[in-house]
């Protein structure tokens, strides 16, 4: 009489223990690489200063691309009317040599973002690198990386950079590829520090264990986890590269003329009289590097509370 009541005992102890025990997950999968904040990203986006910088910057990045077809005049051809104030021929009138400022400023907006992405690109790529290879190997690999490191921090990145620039000469090949290389220490130790803090979870573990080369546990375990402070630090440095790329271009070390940057429109007008007579000359590009800057940080802080980094 018994047995029925013993035999469903055991079908339900048997379901409780199966329903305790969690889901395998299969080998190999990335575990923890999924972003789980990004839900909050539409919220994020209702707000009013993030949607006014993802417009403003979207629209830099439209004018700078379709610059040849929405600029009105060659930004190089020079005119008869020299400081010229805005009107109807010249919406953001004329500099010192008769050339069109609405032209310039719209082709300075391709180099100056070019500049601000690009460079960003060479040094997330050199910065992670670094920062996994010596987080994960760690003893004197780390020790080594970790020194030329801080070499790198301990000199005035402008000063350096500027020291850089006078060696090998003022092009925007130069000058992308000494911000790009001198930019990468701070990520390298961020990464570093977070690359650090993975490495000794389970699951990282458990892929020693099964034989996983480094550099697959490096790229497809420990990377995934990490991206989301790499992705807030790599938007911040967007908006402080391209204002090392106006400075540079500011003090004549930059973007060589003619080509028109925002950096080297400003670099014209440095005395007084052209300063308060004709403003037009510095309003245009210095709003258009402020915003810019501002459009980035925004978007960056942004990331930052919805990732939650």
């Amino acid at each position: 009489m018994l047995g029925p009541f013993r035999s469903r005992e055991k079908k339900a102890a048997s379901r409780e223990e199966k329903a305790a025990i969690p889901a395998a997950r299969p080998l190999g999968r990335r575990v923890g690489s999924r972003l789980p904040h990004l839900p909050r990203l539409p919220r994020l986006a209702r707000r009013p200063a993030t949607v006014v910088s993802l417009l403003l910057l979207f629209s830099l990045i439209f004018c700078g691309i379709f610059a040849p077809w929405l600029a009105p005049y060659d930004p190089f051809l020079m005119g008869k009317t020299v400081l010229a104030p805005p009107d109807a021929g010249h919406w953001l009138g004329t500099d010192q040599l008769g050339r069109d400022n609405l032209s310039r400023l719209l082709y300075g907006a391709r180099i100056s973002l070019a500049t601000g992405f690009l460079t960003v690109g060479i040094s997330a790529f050199l910065g992670v690198t670094v920062g996994l290879v010596s987080g994960y190997y760690g003893k004197a690999v780390d020790l080594v990386l970790m020194r030329v490191t801080d070499i790198f921090l301990s000199f005035p990145l402008l000063m350096l950079i500027l020291v850089v620039v006078s060696v090998l000469g003022a092009s925007l090949r130069n000058i992308i590829l000494v911000l790009g290389c001198l930019g990468w220490p701070a990520l390298a130790r961020l990464v570093r520090g977070e690359t650090l803090a993975v490495k000794q979870r389970d699951y990282i573990q458990i892929c020693r264990v099964l034989g996983f080369s480094g550099p697959r546990i490096m790229l497809a375990h420990i990377l995934p986890n990490i991206a989301r402070p790499i992705l807030v630090a790599a938007t911040f440095a967007v908006a402080k590269n391209i204002l090392l790329e106006s400075a540079l271009s500011f003090l004549g070390v930059g973007v060589p003329l003619p080509a028109p940057s925002w950096g080297n429109m400003l670099a014209g007008i440095q005395s007084i009289s052209l300063l308060t007579k004709y403003y037009w000359l510095w309003l245009a590009p210095g709003l258009a590097i402020l915003l810019c800057a501002l459009a980035v940080n925004f978007l960056g802080e942004a990331l930052m509370e919805a990732l939650e980094v």
